[in-house]
């Protein structure tokens, strides 16, 4: 369903968030934002027929670089 679609994908942010947290990221600069299948790559949303492979399309974490602080 959009619901369990939309919280998956938010978990898949956050655990991203996460991982780059643990990593040493200031924490303040990142922001997990889940799409669902609002912002589908392909049409293989919930009730397409579409291969396995053309889903996982569509389960993915992109990550915008808003600013970039330089440390000198």
């Amino acid at each position: 369903s959009d619901k369990v679609n939309m919280d998956l994908s938010q978990k898949r942010s956050q655990a991203c968030v996460d991982i780059l947290v643990a990593n040493g990221i200031d924490p303040s600069l990142l922001v997990a934002k889940g799409y669902g299948e609002s912002k589908l790559k392909n049409d293989c949303g919930n009730k397409s027929k579409c291969s396995e492979e053309d889903h996982a399309i569509n389960r993915r974490v992109e990550i915008k670089v808003l600013d970039v602080k330089v440390q000198e």
